[in-house]
């Protein structure tokens, strides 16, 4: 019994990577390195502002403006 449930929650932990990816795709490429940047890579917004060459407040409205494109692709 313990198995089938930990046999489900890998292929739905699997689903949802195949699903991850798939909307990570029809983002913009500057989108997916932010997203994978802080999310991921777990960057601070003033590293992840370096790395773009921008504002704190900048990369965060970026990156809401990106996680709310991601939700809208994820359905």
């Amino acid at each position: 019994m313990g198995g089938d449930h930990w046999g489900t929650l890998v292929s739905r932990r699997i689903v949802d990577g195949v699903h991850l990816r798939s909307a990570l795709r029809l983002l913009i490429t500057g989108c997916r390195h932010l997203i994978r940047a802080y999310c991921l890579l777990r960057l601070t917004l003033a590293e992840a502002a370096a790395e773009a060459g921008c504002t704190v407040p900048a990369v965060w409205k970026r990156l809401n403006r990106c996680m709310k494109k991601m939700r809208g692709c994820l359905g």
